[in-house]
């Protein structure tokens, strides 16, 4: 389970890796997101956060307004549930 669990992350950063490298930024937003997702699933939520900022920046980029105000809500959640539990 852990094994799959890193081999999908693992590839989630490659894919993330050449879309920047080659300009597909809607590809890279939704890989970010997934990340995001997956790492907050897992219960890392300060690593999510990371992913969650860069998937918003990449939604603005593609002009995908609510996509990008979705991203921050999750980084902000994130935020006070950091600040809670500190």
């Amino acid at each position: 389970m852990i094994w799959s669990y890193l081999t999908s992350i693992s590839r989630l950063c490659i894919a993330i890796k050449y879309a920047n490298k080659n300009g597909f930024v809607s590809e890279e937003a939704l890989g970010n997101e997934k990340a995001g997702r997956a790492l907050l699933d897992s219960g890392k939520g300060s690593l999510a956060a990371s992913y969650f900022s860069k998937a918003r920046d990449c939604y603005k980029l593609w002009n995908a307004v609510t996509k990008a105000e979705e991203m921050d809500n999750f980084v902000a959640r994130l935020a006070i549930v950091d600040k809670d539990i500190a």
